[in-house]
């Protein structure tokens, strides 16, 4: 039978110590802009053509690409090793630019350390290249910017084992580099959905199961737990914007070029705004444009709301993600009233939707999706909660939140479990009690 939790109490948001009810967030202080990410660190680069020795024939390769540090006295200083990047294969087209796996290079001293070259290695890298001229030409007309991206992987960090953060950002007299680790296999759209797909609404033959989803889920959940931690709202969480390696199943976080940095309420100035290592309670951010795939986006966003909850859309968009991979396409379309199957969720009838489809989903699995896709921020699951959830933790027992109700013949099979232990438990006390044994 499937758990259904059609009526809950409140959700209770977390923000590094005590919790506090939604509304509360919204009293404790009015919405604010998302604070600025500081200055991205950027190191001159030039793009020169030249030919490198492969280290494995030690044969001179054709003349290619190579994207090569200008000298800095900085790293110089630091002892850090002169580096530079062969362009090997475009992967990826974007807005501003392009995509390109690199060969790492490496400077090699030649004839008695008077003339040097470079030679390759086995590492690769990734490097995202964007034009300067179309990041001048779309500022202030574009959510995202490759600049301000740059700047948010710097302050995320290249630490976290399921975020893609880059390893440092060049420019050359064109353009903008952001140099990332490589992860061979491809996004999880191409993995659920196939590369021939236009829409995720479309159904998928390649679910993954639930202890595969578990696994990949888990992962997803420990990226928004590092970015609650700094202060972050990706705002693009999307199938395309995770990779995934089918041997391993490491899952990994890329692009984040519409995040945004969340405000704080500054204790100590009435009206002040600090940042996730200062404040306790957040802010709600105003709504300065849409960001992010519209299947993803949270009713607040789809309905233009004044102002959202960072951390709440984000949440939305890592259950939507579940939905696909457990179910095989995205529950609706768009999270708006004209959307028939939205409206039927948003009345906690995500069973009967799972019934009439004749899917197979478990009744913990389809409880923590409709935990997660009210309508109202203030109904849903907040990521501790998440956490704590069965599903996710694989605990069977109920976790110590009012959110997880049993069905009438759930409890009354828990109750009869209860009332058979008890039975037993009597059997066996009247058995070894000096009164029940035989003489």
């Amino acid at each position: 039978m499937t758990l259904c939790a059609s009526s809950l109490s409140p959700t209770r948001y977390w923000a590094h110590g005590p919790s506090f009810l939604f509304h509360e967030m919204e009293r404790a202080s009015s919405a604010a802009d998302p604070l600025e990410f500081p200055l991205p660190l950027i190191e001159k680069a030039v793009l020169e053509k030249i030919s490198v020795t492969d280290h494995r024939t030690r044969l001179a390769t054709p003349i290619k690409p190579v994207i090569i540090h200008q000298y800095c006295p900085k790293r110089r200083l630091l002892n850090d090793e002169d580096r530079a990047y062969l362009l090997h294969k475009k992967i990826a087209k974007t807005a501003y630019g392009s995509v390109y796996v690199c060969i790492v290079l490496r400077k090699q001293e030649v004839n008695e350390g008077k003339t040097t070259q470079w030679e390759t290695t086995e590492e690769l890298v990734a490097i995202k290249i964007s034009s300067l001229e179309r990041i001048r030409a779309a500022r202030g007309k574009s959510m995202e910017d490759p600049i301000k991206e740059a700047s948010a992987l710097q302050f995320v960090g290249n630490y976290h084992s399921n975020i893609l953060g880059c390893r440092e950002v060049l420019q050359t007299d064109g353009y903008l580099m952001v140099v990332m680790d490589y992860c061979r296999k491809g996004n999880m759209y191409t993995r659920l959905l196939g590369s021939s797909s236009k829409s995720s609404t479309k159904a998928t033959k390649k679910k993954p199961g639930e202890a595969l989803a578990r696994v990949w889920f888990q992962q997803l959940l420990q990226c928004l737990v590092h970015l609650e931690n700094k202060g972050i709202c990706h705002g693009d969480i999307c199938l395309e914007n995770l990779l995934i390696d089918d041997d391993s199943h490491a899952l990994h976080l890329i692009d984040f070029g519409t995040a945004l940095r969340i405000p704080y309420v500054d204790q100590r100035d009435d009206g002040g705004v600090v940042d996730a290592s200062e404040g306790s309670v957040r802010r709600l951010i105003r709504n300065k444009g849409r960001n992010g795939k519209l299947t993803y986006l949270a009713p607040e966003l789809v309905d233009k709301m004044d102002e959202f909850d960072g951390f709440a859309v984000d949440l939305w968009s890592a259950g939507i993600i579940l939905f696909i991979m457990l179910v095989g396409k995205a529950p609706f379309a768009v999270a708006s009233t004209s959307d028939y199957r939205f409206n039927e969720i948003s009345k906690g009838r995500l069973s009967n939707i799972i019934n009439r489809s004749d899917l197979k989903i478990s009744p913990e699995a389809c409880n923590l999706l409709q935990n997660m896709l009210w309508r109202k921020p203030d109904k849903r699951l907040n990521l501790s909660q998440v956490l704590m959830h069965p599903w996710v933790s694989g605990c069977s027992k109920p976790p110590p939140y009012p959110h997880y109700h049993p069905t009438e013949g759930e409890s009354h099979r828990a109750v009869d479990k209860s009332r058979g232990e008890k039975s037993e438990a009597d059997k066996r006390r009247r058995y070894l009690s000096p009164q029940g044994s035989s003489s």
